[in-house]
Parts: structure tokens; C-alpha cells; sequence
């Protein structure tokens, strides 16, 4: 799915979350930092090489600047294909995505979606102009539902030097927007092997100690608290790919096809609608990370959908 970062004026990275973002998005990666007559960017397909020049060209450039960790859905994994992209002939202005936008990529064009929104789509509607006017910039929203896109502009006809599509399916934290949770460090203990499915963003396995299913309680009050506490592992398996966007809805990111889709609050997901993989592991099968909750709609009857 990505992870997009966007860095206000002076704020430096948290470098341990970035190294951990990198694990779960490792197919390249590329920053930007702006400066008052240029934009300054890197790519590369080696985290640290790029993490290394991002960190020397804070120390001289403390402009807004941006940070992408690429996770490969449309297009080859090359350098190529590594955000920020310039926004079309435009040397002043580029622009760095998370999600799957609705571009139609040709047979042969080894393009990503991105790459052809930034020298295709986004030039021929009047480029980072386009953004000041409060119709267009509402209508990208809506026609990249789902995705977030942020832009870095030095052009002298923009309004803002930086400008973030949709960011409030993203969040403030640490003094900077992050497009998901896919920096955060997962650890659990998993009731049964996954059978080899395991998510590219967790790296999968599981505790030695587990116990093949079997449960030694002596009495029903040591049962009911396994239960417990295997329903709130649940529930926190389920705070990484889901975003509260509103008071009713929530964002949905499938780490393992990068479908996304807005649902209800009140929605319990445990697979993703459109590969139907394990949100949390990535596997195709039965991998024994839900247990807890699907023996739970069992014997208490939730109102609610779950796959």
C-alpha cells in the first residue's frame, strides 16, 4: 500500500519508525525537500542509501519535504516507478501518492499509477494551479477516493508551496502527516501456524511457545480471561489496517493487494474484500488469526458481518 510522509518546515524524522516502514514497504524509496529556488529529491531502491542523503540534505534544507516508502501494485519495481514524481514539464513541482488511483495503464507501459496521474492525467487539467480552485481540488478528492496524494511546489503561480489531497485519511503525529500505521513495529502471538502465509509488512511467524489450539485452564474464570485477551489482540490486529476517517466511517487498506474502501464504524473485517487475504498476515487460508473473534460471534451472536 505505501507509505507517504509529509514533513513541515524544520521537523526532522522519527528514523526508527522509518526503518520500520521500510521493512513493510521496501520496493523503493524517495524523498523531496523544498528550498526556496529548487526542489531537492533522491531516489533509490536501497532504504538506507536513501535515508543517509535525506537525513545530510536536512541539515541544510529545512524546507516542507515529504519521504515515500514504496509497496509495488501497478508497474515494474525500478527506480523509475520511486516516488516524488515531477508533476509533468513542470520543474517546480512534484508529487508522491498512497493508494491505487483509478488510471487506465496501457498494455507495455511499465508506468505505475502514479507516474502516469503526475505526466498524464494531473498536466492536462492545468497542473498544481489546478489545486487553488476549490471545485477541482474537491473533485480529485472525490475521484481519488481512498488514495492521499501531497504535492511540493516552488511554481510562482501556486497559492501554497504544499498542498495534501485527502488528508484526513491520513494523521498527525510527531509533528508530521503519515498516510497509514504502516510504521509501527507488530508483534503478536499467533494461536496456530500460518500455514506460510505471512504479510511482506509483518514478516510473519509466530511464538515458539504456541500451544497447537490446546488450552490448560482449571476453571471457567481462567477460560473467560484467555478469551478476553485473545479478543483484544483481535481488536488490535485490526487498528493496523484500519483508519477512522469519521464518526461513521473507517478506512480499510489491504496490505497484501493495496485495495482500499471506506466502511462503516461499526464494520468488523478480518479479510479484505477484494483478495479475500487475512488482513493482518497476508495469508490466503486459514491462518488461525481470527480464531478468537469468530468464536466469540459464535457464542454471543454479533450483529455484524465478518469475512
Amino acid at each position: 500500500m505505501c507509505l507517504l510522509t509529509f514533513l513541515p518546515e524544520s521537523v526532522w524524522p522519527n528514523v526508527e519508525r522509518f526503518e520500520t516502514a521500510a521493512i513493510g514497504n521496501p520496493d523503493g524509496f524517495g524523498f523531496a525537500i523544498l528550498d526556496k529556488n529548487k526542489i531537492h529529491k533522491a531516489h533509490s531502491m536501497n532504504f538506507q542509501e536513501t535515508m543517509n542523503k535525506f537525513l545530510d540534505m536536512r541539515t541544510k534544507h529545512t524546507g516542507p519535504a515529504l519521504f515515500h516508502f514504496r509497496w509495488a501494485t501497478h508497474g515494474s519495481e525500478t527506480l523509475d516507478n520511486c516516488h516524488p514524481f515531477l508533476l509533468g514539464n513542470d520543474p517546480n513541482t512534484v508529487v508522491a501518492h498512497n493508494g491505487i488511483l483509478p488510471v487506465s495503464i496501457l498494455k507495455g507501459d511499465d508506468r505505475s499509477d502514479t507516474k502516469v496521474f503526475a505526466e498524464d492525467i494531473m498536466p492536462a487539467v492545468g497542473g498544481i494551479t489546478s489545486l487553488d480552485n476549490d471545485e477541482y481540488h474537491n473533485q480529485l478528492s472525490q475521484w481519488a477516493k481512498g488514495n492521499k496524494l501531497v504535492f511540493l511546489t516552488n511554481n510562482d503561480d501556486a497559492l501554497y508551496d504544499f498542498y495534501i489531497v485527502n488528508e484526513h485519511l491520513g494523521h498527525w503525529d510527531e509533528n508530521m502527516w503519515w498516510s497509514n500505521y504502516s510504521y509501527e513495529a507488530v508483534t503478536a502471538t499467533y494461536k496456530y501456524p500460518a500455514y506460510g502465509g505471512y504479510s511482506r509488512m509483518y514478516g510473519g511467524g509466530w511464538d515458539d511457545d504456541w500451544d497447537y489450539g490446546y488450552h490448560k485452564t482449571e476453571n471457567l474464570y481462567e477460560q473467560e480471561t484467555l478469551i478476553e485477551d485473545e479478543l483484544q489482540e483481535c481488536w488490535e490486529k485490526m487498528d493496523i489496517y484500519l483508519t477512522r476517517v469519521s464518526d461513521k466511517e473507517q478506512l480499510l487498506e489491504c496490505y497484501t493487494c493495496a485495495h482500499s474502501e471506506v466502511i462503516a464504524v461499526d464494520d468488523i473485517k478480518t479479510h479484505c474484500p477484494e483478495c479475500m487475504a487475512c488482513l493482518f498476515c497476508g495469508a490466503h487460508h486459514d491462518c488461525g488469526c481470527w480464531d478468537a473473534i469468530y468464536e466469540a460471534n459464535d457464542s454471543f451472536h454479533l450483529e455484524t458481518t465478518i469475512y
